[in-house]
């Protein structure tokens, strides 16, 4: 009974919107995925410049449209934000950006998914902070929302800009 009620107490104190992730403080994993806007221009590691997040969104995900304004507001912050598509159709993805806006200075087309298996990732919306060096420093899963997106900006300030 004693073990039982020790790893309920260890469950509770656990946040399941930033649960530890295969790539937390690691590089973000190797990868040459197409621009949603323009598939000619091959994406990587470095063309995510840091500090900076990665928010995986979809154009069929309903929380990814509702967290929309959460990091448009990030995005006025001075916050670089970073969008993966994730298996996704890019002329539906083109589409969504329009009509909803876009709060991403770039976004790779995941569309078979690989950079989020590579990640991880266990579903969208799922986000990311990065530091200058392309490390991951931090990862939430589900939705931004107000607080959310409140804790995104606080680990984003709390990492050298240089």
């Amino acid at each position: 009974m004693g073990v039982l009620g020790f790893l309920y107490w260890q469950g509770i104190q656990v946040d399941p919107n930033t649960l530890p992730s295969p790539v937390l403080n690691r590089p973000l994993p190797a990868f040459s995925l197409p621009s949603l806007a323009d598939p000619g221009r091959q994406l990587n590691p470095a063309s995510l410049r840091g500090p900076a997040v990665i928010n995986f969104w979809a154009s069929w995900c309903l929380a990814c449209r509702d967290e929309n304004p959460e990091l448009l507001w990030l995005r006025g912050q001075g916050v670089t934000v970073y969008g993966v598509d994730y298996l996704d159709q890019r002329e539906e993805a083109l589409r969504w950006l329009e009509r909803e806006g876009s709060p991403f200075a770039d976004v790779v087309f995941d569309g078979e998914g690989q950079l989020g298996r590579d990640m991880g990732l266990s579903g969208t919306p799922e986000t990311y902070v990065i530091d200058r060096a392309g490390a991951v420093r931090y990862r939430r899963i589900g939705q931004v929302d107000a607080a959310g997106v409140e804790q995104l900006l606080q680990q984003v300030r709390r990492l050298p800009a240089n």
